[in-house]
């Protein structure tokens, strides 16, 4: 991948000090013995359920800081108070991870204890609950646009989905019915471009001349059906409009809107659904091919 290296077995990191760990939080607390954190009352081995697609990843600073993103494919084993959802996502959150809540972590920790709670808690802060502001450090490396972080989680993300299906055929996610004409008129772009079809809706599925080798056409419509991007920079996009919101927005907004919008802004959510027209349109300038953040990404980084 252009521009980033390798830091150990571990970690790949940006030249601009993002590092992404490879192995999600449920790989590092089956390290420590730990299958049960008590985060579901009904599953007693909730480790795999909740823990399999949240990643760690941190911003190089005087003491670097760590935060929380999830990069989950099509699944099928939710159900409620279990398991969390199905459907293929991308989330990056702004809220800083406490690394020592992992870190103090005993061997064999079990649900109750005082660490296990402190660790619960902190995952709960930084992934669904509000009560925890943006991280400044967090949301000042996405928002700006030179960083390569967001394009390293995208290019994880379209690697973690490939891995899946090594034949290089892959099935369309099970939402797909829901596909708004945006991104239907942009899989069919796609298709043009790369003479051929890569996206079939007979088959249901996206298929890749070379699964070794995969195009850049054929990235964009694995990425598209499960973010609702159409190309990485667009990806990229997203991710910095939900960081520059956090600070720009609350100057903006009427005092009853301001807690709602910097709610919906502490994460940055990738994902595949309906969409209204007229939402997009004023809300979603990231997904626009003219829009101000699409071609700035465009010209820093490159069409990808």
């Amino acid at each position: 991948m252009t521009g980033l290296k390798t830091a150990s077995a571990q970690w790949l990191e940006t030249e601009d000090g993002f590092g992404l760990c490879t192995r999600p939080l449920s790989t590092l607390l089956e390290e420590k013995g730990i299958r049960d954190t008590g985060i579901s009352l009904s599953n007693s081995s909730d480790v795999e359920s909740y823990y399999d697609d949240w990643h760690l990843y941190r911003v190089a600073g005087e003491s670097p800081v760590y935060g929380l993103l999830k990069l989950r494919e099509q699944e099928h084993d939710y159900v409620p108070g279990f398991s969390d959802r199905d459907e293929p996502s991308v989330s990056v959150s702004f809220v800083a991870f406490p690394l020592e809540a992992f870190e103090t972590l005993p061997q064999g920790c079990q649900p109750g204890q005082p660490e296990m709670e402190r660790f619960v808690n902190a995952f709960r802060d930084v992934t669904e609950r509000f009560t925890r502001k943006h991280d400044p450090r967090l949301q000042q490396y996405f928002s700006n646009p030179a960083n390569r972080g967001s394009y390293l989680i995208g290019q994880t993300y379209l690697q973690k989905l490939l891995s899946l299906f090594p034949n290089g055929s892959i099935p369309f996610p099970d939402r797909h019915r829901l596909a708004s004409a945006r991104l239907l008129q942009g899989l069919a772009e796609l298709n043009r471009r790369s003479g051929r079809t890569i996206v079939d809706f007979q088959r249901r599925g996206i298929f890749l001349a070379d699964p070794l080798h995969p195009t850049q056409e054929e990235l964009q419509a694995v990425l598209a059906f499960h973010t609702g991007n159409l190309s990485l920079n667009s990806f990229a996009a997203e991710i910095k409009f939900h960081a520059d919101a956090l600070v720009k927005w609350e100057a903006r907004i009427p005092y009853m809107g301001k807690r709602y919008w910097y709610r919906a802004a502490l994460r940055a959510d990738m994902q595949f659904g309906p969409e209204n027209r007229l939402y997009s349109m004023l809300l979603c300038p990231y997904y626009h091919p003219g829009s101000r953040l699409l071609r700035e990404q465009e010209a820093l980084h490159g069409k990808r």
